[in-house]
Formats: C-alpha cells, structure tokens, sequence
C-alpha cells in the first residue's frame, strides 16, 4: 500500500506547477523635456487653427506664450503643491477683489485689464511650424530612444539603475529605504509625476532618485507590491544554483 502512495506522492510532485515568475518592472528616467508636450499640442493647435480660420492670431498667440511659460516653469522650477495650492488661491482672489472694485466704482482694475487685451501679438503660421517641427522632432527622439538608454528596473525587494545597456547600480531593501512624494505640484498636473527616492538606510541621506516618475498613482501597487516580496526560488533552479 505504502509502495503505490510514494510514486504516486512523487508523481504529484513531479506535475506541480512552478509558481509564476514575475518579470522586472521597467520604468523610464525621462528628462524634463517631457513636460513639454503642452506647448508642442497647443503650438500644433495654434498653427492648424489660424491656418484653417476658425482661431484668431492673438488667441493662438496667447496660448503659446501661456503654456511655454508653464513648460518653462516645469522644467526649471520645484513648485512644491502647497506653495501652487497658494498661489491659485491667491490668483483666484486677486481676481475677486479686482471684480469688487470695479462693481464699486473703481475704473483701474478694466483698464488694466483692457490694457492686456490690446497688446494683440502677432502669430506668423511659418515661424510657428517651424520651431514646432524642430521641437517635435527633438521629443520624438527622445520618446523613441530613452526608453533604452537610461531606465529603471524594481524587482522583489531591489531596484536596479540601467544605464547604455549595462546595470549601473543595485539598490536593495535590505541596505536603502525606498519611498515616493509628489514634490513638484507642477509635474504632478502635468504628467501625475511622482519623485521615487533611494535613501541610505540609518542616515536618510539620499544616494539616488528617480526625479519625476509620470503617472505614478496608477504604478505605485505594482512597484510597492514588488518591493515588499521576496522572489520565490524552486527546488530544480536552486540544485542548479
């Protein structure tokens, strides 16, 4: 009886299923010029509206100077969120008490604001399609070629820095603290970016991050769930080990 147990305690064994291997989680190091999508898009928009007639010069002008100056922002600016929270909340009664002034009789605050809208800059389509195609081209490269070039990798309980091909450093659970803030209120609205910072383990002293992570809320379960597991090694792979 125990001599047809055994094979066939073997046997089930033998036909058990591995348990599945999870493939690294890749994430791209992306420049700041990844931000810069919203002027690309409202140049493009600005070019194909004048062109077609159904936007007015000043507006398409308007627009691409606005989201510049945001691109701009974003790239060269950390606008923490409480600070952008403030600053929307004091635009926001700027404008209130400039609308109370005039309802009392004050004549500055429209002629301020008559003042803005009679600059009417100009908007040439050829010049605008010109920087536009440059630009485009610059950020379809990049797009095309980052992805290879400079990248991450989280893994169970390590995160791993690619660099050209080859792996530049290893970070492990074990040696550094792993965490995330959404440091730049800007990069948050424009691509849901979150900083992911690598910190020695004892001393909090950062030794590496990845500056702006796009659309980090939808990432962070599966990045948090890889870092927090150890991978699972079969009998068959550690004999061969």
């Amino acid at each position: 009886m125990s001599q047809n147990v055994e094979p066939a305690m073997a046997a089930s064994l033998e036909t058990k299923p591995s348990p599945p291997v999870h493939k690294p989680y890749k994430v791209t190091d992306w420049p700041p010029f990844i931000h810069a999508w919203h002027f690309l898009f409202f140049s493009w928009l600005g070019v194909a509206g004048v062109k077609a007639g159904f936007m007015e010069p000043e507006t398409a002008s308007w627009l691409c100077t606005i989201f510049l100056v945001i691109t701009m922002m974003i790239i060269m600016t950390d606008f923490r969120p409480v600070w952008l929270l403030v600053t929307l909340m004091a635009v926001v009664l700027l404008v209130l008490v400039g609308k109370m002034l005039t309802l009392a009789g004050a004549t500055w605050p429209g002629k301020l604001w008559q003042d803005v809208k009679d600059i009417n800059p100009g908007f040439d389509i050829r010049d605008h399609a010109i920087v536009a195609t440059i630009l485009t081209v610059l950020y379809l490269i990049m797009l095309a070629f980052q992805p290879f070039l400079n990248y991450w990798e989280f893994d169970h309980n390590e995160v791993r820095h690619v660099r050209g091909g080859r792996v530049d450093n290893t970070y492990t659970r074990q040696n550094y603290d792993f965490g995330s803030q959404y440091h730049d209120g800007l990069e948050f609205l424009s691509t849901l970016s979150a900083q992911f910072t690598i910190k020695e383990k004892g001393t909090g002293f950062i030794v590496a991050s990845i500056e702006s992570l796009p659309f980090y809320p939808f990432r962070r379960k599966r990045i948090d769930s890889l870092l927090r597991t150890l991978a699972v090694v079969s009998e068959p792979d550690r004999d061969k080990a």
